[in-house]
């Protein structure tokens, strides 16, 4: 709730905040936005955290004015884990170090995070219409990702892959990361909505890298790697949910193969198609097999929350 004696210009000034840029070859781009920072926010700290660059990411980055810090586990994930660990300020603010992010959006993330101090902000990318911003193949994966994050959390997302983040303390100190790469934002995102805080996106324009910086996103490899992210953390933090869509789908095709057999038992009172019998029944018992863990795991669940919130009151 926001305290109506308090403005926005109030409540700014009395957090301690910092701008966190991951890179890794961006030795184009870093200056540009460490220097947009600096003029827009000259009181908001910048660290640079450099994963092992090849060019001279990190001298520019000292010559424009940021506090630079190395990390030599390569990884997107590594990075952000070890942001998250050094920080200890109000807000954080994530933003990649290509450029493409305009760093005045950071205003419009932080007066979201004023009107709502237990959220998660994330700037939702809107491509810049005059260039190719998105690859096909990378849209249609975004699109993917955000559905099945939504579909499975019950909370509409349209953007669960921007790099674009403003995070309160309580939240940053509060998510337990294990994702080493570019999954790291599909990780993020999932704890948060597990642990039913606010997440609000932001529309904010995002423009094509500049000439001579390139893309260390792998579409395939790392498209792979999100999709599995979020199947394990639905596992865990969905237990019945997941285990239900695997019922329902060896259910499915227990019936698909059982229609053979069961066509047999009803013209000819007797099963011809015996494999398809087996393995139609094998199917079946799996899918029971598959909703009572998922009512199992979720019944844990369930207790460990309660646990958990007693633990909490008693602290």
């Amino acid at each position: 709730m926001i305290n109506a004696n308090n403005t926005y210009d109030t409540w700014l000034s009395s957090k301690s905040i910092v701008v966190c840029i991951p890179c890794l070859d961006e030795a184009t781009t870093i200056g540009q936005v460490i220097q947009d920072f600096q003029r827009i926010f000259p009181k908001i700290q910048v660290r640079v955290y450099d994963n092992n660059s090849s060019d001279t990411t990190v001298e520019v980055a000292k010559q424009a004015g940021a506090q630079v810090r190395l990390v030599s586990r390569l990884g997107k994930g590594n990075v952000i884990q070890r942001i998250f660990e050094d920080s200890n300020e109000d807000l954080l603010i994530l933003i990649d170090g290509d450029a493409t992010y305009p760093v005045k959006s950071t205003a419009d993330l932080l007066k979201a995070q004023w009107t709502s101090p237990r959220s998660m902000v994330v700037g939702s990318r809107k491509p810049d219409p005059a260039g190719k911003v998105f690859r096909r193949l990378h849209n249609f994966g975004n699109w993917l990702i955000s559905g099945l994050a939504s579909l499975s959390f019950g909370h509409s997302l349209k953007d669960v892959l921007s790099g674009y983040r403003v995070l309160p303390r309580s939240l940053y100190k509060s998510l337990a990361l294990n994702s080493q790469h570019f999954d790291i934002e599909t990780e993020i995102t999932l704890q948060v909505l597990a642990m039913k805080a606010p997440i609000i996106e932001i529309e904010t324009p995002y423009y094509a890298r500049p000439t001579g910086s390139e893309s260390k996103l792998n579409t395939w490899h790392d498209g792979f790697l999100i999709l599995k992210t979020i199947a394990l953390l639905v596992r865990y933090y969905r237990p019945f949910f997941f285990f239900t869509c695997l019922s329902v789908i060896f259910l499915i095709l227990g019936l698909i193969a059982g229609w053979a057999p069961i066509n047999d038992y009803i013209k000819h009172d007797f099963v011809y198609h015996v494999p398809l019998a087996l393995l139609a029944a094998s199917l079946v018992i799996i899918s029971a097999v598959s909703l009572a863990i998922g009512l199992i795991l979720d019944s844990i669940r369930y207790y460990h929350l309660l646990e958990m919130k007693r633990l909490n009151r008693d602290l």
